[in-house]
């Protein structure tokens, strides 16, 4: 039994390969058309084939007109599963949504939208991924569904879940249609944060009030470019209205704090792993707290600002850092 199995794993990874070949990576939207879609019997079908081979056998020995009857009717009905089966996938147009950065750790989604141009619902589809049975769907007439390939996101970087299957048995099970899915798309996974980070750096870079600015209610100071997360009160609206810019008021008074998250200054017995870790923790920190931060990494440099795009960006080269950048 054991080698058995060896031996059908075996077969199934060369026909993927090969059909990896054949099909390559595809960008979205992906027409599942003839090409895309394999069949074959299912156990239930096997056997389906081995009773109308008795049936026959039996009907020509013992001259049974009605037995020559029902068994070509059920070959009828059984190469109908076939046409209906494969026509219950084929055609289908297959992309992804919106695909949301995770952290290392957490659980990422790939959302694959299923659309049908047609005027029959499809039933049935099943999404796996390797031996697991992933999830079903069904899909209206003309209509679209969404089902979703979820990964666990074990290391930073980019995670890519490489090759996924659609599959449906209907209408009766005796016949299997399947399609191998190469899309070409990732997901930014974030280093883990560390646990219980310490408290954010304490820079000597604090803006002293006397020629300095923040963004408050006192007396009106200067503009500077919007930075999104900017308060909606605090924009200049009748300047964007001129020349469709958008900037944010400034307002003398107070201090503003600014702190460098810098790689390097951090201690000498953690490594590299660790150092993001806590850079990506206090990333987090400083985003909360509302201060203005940069980072400092070998090479490169990411200088003050703040709101959930720097955020983002910062998060992003941690992400990367030393690994190959390109999705």
């Amino acid at each position: 039994m054991a080698l058995s199995l060896s031996w059908r794993a075996a077969g199934q990874r060369l026909f993927a390969n090969w059909a990896a070949r054949r099909q390559g990576s595809k960008h979205p939207p992906l027409i599942l058309n003839h090409r895309l879609v394999y069949i074959l019997p299912t156990r239930a079908g096997i056997g389906f084939g081995v009773l109308l081979g008795v049936l026959w056998i039996g009907s020509l020995n013992y001259s049974l007109n009605l037995g020559y009857v029902l068994a070509f009717w059920l070959a009828a009905c059984g190469l109908l599963s076939m046409f209906w089966c494969f026509r219950n996938q084929s055609g289908l147009s297959v992309s992804y949504g919106a695909i949301q950065p995770v952290f290392a750790g957490q659980t990422a989604q790939f959302p694959l939208l299923l659309s049908n141009p047609d005027a029959l619902p499809r039933n049935g589809i099943e999404l796996s991924w390797g031996e697991a049975l992933l999830g079903e769907c069904e899909i209206n007439a003309g209509g679209q569904s969404e089902i979703l390939l979820p990964l666990p996101a074990t290391q930073r970087g980019w995670l890519r879940p490489g090759r996924a299957t659609l599959a449906n048995r209907q209408p009766l099970g005796l016949f299997r249609a399947w399609s191998y899915l190469h899309l070409d798309w990732a997901c930014l996974v974030y280093p883990q944060p560390e646990a219980n980070p310490p408290a954010l750096p304490d820079n000597p870079d604090q803006l002293a009030s006397a020629g300095q600015y923040r963004s408050g209610d006192d007396d009106f100071f200067a503009l500077r470019a919007h930075v999104p997360g900017d308060s909606p009160k605090h924009v200049a609206w009748r300047q964007a209205a001129r020349d469709g810019v958008l900037r944010t008021k400034q307002y003398a008074g107070g201090s503003v704090q600014r702190v460098w998250l810098d790689f390097d200054a951090l201690p000498a017995g953690l490594d590299s792993e660790a150092r993001l870790a806590r850079l990506t923790a206090w990333v987090l920190l400083a985003d909360a707290s509302g201060c203005d931060w940069g980072l400092r990494l070998p090479g490169q440099q990411l200088s003050l600002n703040r709101g959930q795009a720097h955020r983002d960006a910062c998060l992003q080269q941690l992400a990367l850092f030393g690994l190959e950048s390109t999705q």
